[in-house]
């Protein structure tokens, strides 16, 4: 994990030292909703597939960047991400027979929250209009902490996964050195562990809606 997140942030930081001066250099603070998609599951032990479906949930946190090449932008970013599950649908693998419960009638309370290091690369789309649009990816590394319950039995697990996003909004200049910004973007990582007591694995997957306030330094 240590070593995907200097992965991440080495590129921001060799920019940071080789930009003469602090006019390029900007911070922002985001925040957001987001919308999780479903995510399946196969357990073999009990022949079944899940289909899990998470709450949508509140995005927060910030980023330091730097814009350099007239349209082009480095940053690194770091968001927290908070769900819980609101229903399962159990289908039996060998006789295709399923059934949909919410998580409290399954025994199922699952607490999730993700904490993202993402590095992402933007180009800004020059206009005459005081708002420029922008596109953008993004890849790092997301910890995500799971609590809660299954079957009455409590359970905590921490997992690492690589993660990645595409971006696509447009900022306005309220005033000189203050942009407001709004975006959409998906946001994913690879398959993680479910939790400990099955040997699951699903991924984190979602679109949200992020507005930012950024600063020029």
């Amino acid at each position: 994990m240590f070593r995907v997140k200097a992965l991440v942030l080495a590129p921001l930081a060799c920019l940071f030292f080789a930009t003469p001066s602090l006019a390029d250099i900007y911070i922002t603070a985001k925040g957001g909703y987001e919308w999780n998609r479903d995510r399946d599951v196969t357990d073999t032990t009990i022949d079944s597939d899940f289909d899990f479906e998470f709450e949508g949930g509140r995005v927060l946190g910030g980023a330091v960047g730097i814009r350099f090449l007239d349209n082009w932008r480095i940053e690194g970013e770091i968001l927290h991400r908070k769900t819980k599950l609101e229903s399962a649908t159990l289908t039996t693998i060998s006789t295709g027979v399923s059934g949909s419960v919410s998580a409290a009638a399954a025994f199922l309370d699952i607490d999730e929250r993700t904490l993202s290091f993402m590095g992402n690369f933007m180009y800004d789309i020059q206009t005459d209009l005081p708002f420029t649009p922008y596109v953008g990816v993004g890849i790092g590394a997301a910890r995500i902490k799971q609590d809660g319950t299954i079957l009455t039995v409590p359970f905590s697990r921490k997992e690492g996964a690589f993660a990645y996003q595409a971006i696509v909004g447009g900022s306005y200049e309220v005033t000189e050195g203050i942009h407001f910004s709004i975006d959409g973007r998906y946001f994913g990582t690879k398959p993680f562990t479910g939790n400990e007591i099955r040997n699951n694995y699903f991924s984190h997957q979602s679109i949200s809606v992020m507005g930012g306030l950024t600063f020029d330094l």
